[in-house]
């Protein structure tokens, strides 16, 4: 559960402590390895050292995804996800890795933002797509991200309003420095939530 801010009182004040929210805590910890990322942005690290250096540490450090939450290259008729995140018994969520160096855009605009998913920005990413969709349908996920690490695009792979295909977007996140002009946003679109039965 997310722990709210604590407005401080006299006797917090007096003592110095003002309790940190989750979000807080997860700021602190993406602006700890920030450095480090971007010095890896110039090699050319291979897929499963981005996901050790880079992913596993935005999952589970930043993101609040449990290890117990987080089962690593399940197979499915479409071959092996990268990530199914789970909340209980229900998979919630499937991430698809590349390598850092994999460009997953086709825009160098650098903030954050939403795109068509059969549009100009997502030229170059459309096979990605495809398979990380394939994916969240082989484990009955609803909701998808496909990342190099240092790019995070999400977006909704199975829709039941209607819409067409072609009208879809992803909400991405271009650059390490996107996520962290826009931590909040970053933070509550792929943060561990809590999943209720009712």
């Amino acid at each position: 559960m997310e722990q709210s801010l604590i407005y401080p009182t006299e006797t917090s004040r007096s003592l110095g402590m003002i309790s940190m929210t989750n979000l807080d805590r997860a700021k602190e910890a993406f602006d700890k390895k920030f450095p480090e990322w971007n010095a890896l942005v110039d090699r050319n690290l291979t897929e499963e050292d981005t996901r050790k250096q880079i992913v596993d540490y935005i999952l589970e450090q930043v993101l609040g995804w449990l290890d117990a939450d987080t089962y690593r290259e399940p197979h499915s008729s479409n071959g092996y996800s990268d990530y199914v995140l789970k909340s209980g018994t229900r998979n919630m969520m499937v991430v698809e890795a590349k390598k850092a160096s994999h460009i997953l855009l086709s825009t160098s605009k650098p903030t954050c933002g939403t795109y068509k998913i059969q549009g100009p920005a997502f030229k170059d990413a459309q096979e990605e797509l495809k398979q990380t969709r394939k994916y969240a349908g082989d484990h009955s996920v609803a909701y998808a991200v496909l990342t190099s690490g240092l790019q995070w695009i999400g977006f909704l792979a199975y829709r039941t309003d209607g819409s067409s295909p072609s009208t879809h977007q992803a909400y991405v996140f271009p650059s390490l420095q996107s996520i962290g002009d826009d931590f909040a946003s970053f933070y509550d679109l792929f943060r561990k939530k809590e999943f209720k039965q009712g």
